[in-house]
């Protein structure tokens, strides 16, 4: 009986200290700024981790500074989110990890720091942002809805 405890303990505490590194690479955005606030026309970046090989994942249309939907990376049990970024970045990614129990699913997020471009757009608030170098970041649990849960 005591060893069954202490292997339900010890399997909960490893569930409960998931954690998992993954990489953004490849981070496109296509904003449009305007006085009233900036639109994501749409967004994709290409996603590795231990379930993701070289996953895309893409939207249109995303809701921004705050999202109001979790965005599927392509077929995976991966997901994201697009916020605006802290400490001189414009864009902050938080990628979400569905692993198969809702209290072991693992998030995280980081910065990704950009360059943009208005040369090909509508104007000069028309711009392609484009990721300067690949990001790895941990994940882990629990998963909330914004960068701070």
């Amino acid at each position: 009986m005591r060893a069954s405890i202490c292997t339900a303990l010890t399997l909960a505490a490893g569930a409960l200290a998931a954690e998992e590194k993954v990489t953004v690479s490849k981070l496109s955005i296509h904003s449009i700024g305007s006085p009233v606030g900036t639109k994501i026309e749409s967004v994709s970046f290409v996603l590795n981790g231990d379930d993701a090989d070289n996953v895309k994942c893409s939207a249109k249309n995303v809701a921004f500074p705050v999202p109001d939907d979790i965005l599927p990376c392509g077929d995976s049990n991966y997901a994201f989110t697009l916020w605006e970024g802290e400490k001189g970045a414009k864009f902050r990614v938080m990628v979400y990890h569905d692993v198969g129990d809702s209290r072991a699913d693992l998030r995280g997020g980081a910065d990704i720091r950009t360059k943009c471009d208005n040369s090909q757009g509508s104007g000069p608030a028309d711009e392609i942002c484009t990721q300067v170098k690949p990001v790895s970041f941990k994940i882990d649990g629990p998963v909330g809805s914004s960068p701070d849960m």
